[in-house]
């Protein structure tokens, strides 16, 4: 979804990000919404951890749970480098805030 998401819209835009030129200034900045983040695995990594299993924790924790990264993992898809790459998180209104 990540990925097919942002595909999507670009089409929908006619944006080709790949037509770029080494040496073009940036022109297509990321800015992504989302209600959260891995609540529910991050819990289960704590509890992993204060119960004394924390080698059976996921070596992903840190990745999973940081939501900020999805917008990295767009840039990094369509190499899309140099601008602002951004996630907003504030619940409901995310994809409204990401628009603004």
């Amino acid at each position: 979804m990540v990925i097919a998401a942002p595909d999507e819209a670009l089409k929908d835009a006619k944006l080709d990000p790949s037509g770029r030129r080494s040496g073009d200034p940036p022109q297509h900045r990321r800015m992504l919404g989302s209600g959260g983040g891995a609540v529910e695995f991050s819990e289960r990594m704590y509890e992993l951890w204060f119960d004394d299993h924390e080698k059976q924790a996921s070596i992903y924790s840190v990745p999973s749970g940081t939501i900020g990264t999805i917008a990295s993992e767009i840039s990094m898809a369509y190499d899309l480098t140099g601008g602002s790459s951004h996630l907003i998180s504030t619940g409901c209104t995310s994809s409204t805030d990401a628009i603004g």
